[in-house]
């Protein structure tokens, strides 16, 4: 005979003893009606669950992170606005072509 709905949501609610939490999980093994139905109702619960979960600690580091990769950005773009401009080049040498001689002329 299978347990009344009551035992079941005390099951999934953790509310059920030791000794009845055992016994309930011994025919939960053998029934497969049963099983379905608390695998059912836990996919209800689980999720309602998370909502009211207490948050969990956030490490340090990762609420500073986004304020280092800031600071970080702040410092690069502060170094490039200071950076001095490239030294003017010497003029090129240009060096024109004799167009007297034609090409097939090698004399000098």
């Amino acid at each position: 005979m299978c347990p009344d709905r009551e035992t079941l949501a005390a099951y999934v609610d953790r509310r059920l003893p030791a000794a009845d939490r055992d016994a309930y999980e011994a025919h939960l093994a053998a029934c497969d009606a049963c099983r379905a139905e608390a695998v059912a109702l836990w996919r209800l619960v689980k999720p309602a669950s998370r909502r009211f979960a207490a948050p969990t600690r956030v490490s340090p580091w990762r609420r500073l992170a986004p304020w280092a990769v800031a600071a970080a950005l702040l410092l690069l773009a502060v170094g490039l606005s200071f950076r001095r401009p490239p030294a003017p080049a010497e003029k090129p040498v240009v060096v024109e072509p004799d167009v007297r001689k034609s090409p097939g002329d090698f004399r000098t």
